[in-house]
């Protein structure tokens, strides 16, 4: 019983830890796509 429980704190942990992750990457990749944007305006004015 204490083994299945660790098994599933466990595989909550990695869950949490991916979502995490993902957010990092999101947050990364909307900073790169106002960048862009910002390049891309800069271009269009220039």
């Amino acid at each position: 019983l204490v083994s299945r429980i660790s098994r599933i704190v466990s595989r909550e942990e990695n869950r949490s830890q991916k979502t995490e992750f993902r957010s990092q990457i999101e947050k990364n990749f909307n900073v790169i796509a106002s960048d862009r944007r910002e390049c891309g305006e800069a271009l269009n004015i220039a």
